[in-house]
């Protein structure tokens, strides 16, 4: 069995979304977001201490994503 690993071609219909992941700490919400962000997808991020998050937004940014955060 193989394991499936995403490639752009299989997140190029994301390009022109928008994804909104709540409960973006230092695991797997961050990844999302990142990965989001790389398949050009504008991201907001949300957590209760959106000040941590202004690290994360920057990174978004970077990737091409437009983000935001949201405070919860």
């Amino acid at each position: 069995m193989h394991a499936m690993h995403p490639d752009k071609s299989m997140v190029s219909p994301l390009q022109s979304g928008v994804a909104l992941i709540v409960g973006t700490g230092p695991g797997l919400g961050s990844a999302l977001a990142r990965r989001f962000a790389q398949a050009g997808m504008a991201v907001a991020v949300a957590a209760r201490n959106a000040e941590k998050l202004d690290g994360l937004i920057k990174e978004i940014n970077a990737l091409g994503g437009g983000g935001s955060t949201l405070r919860l």
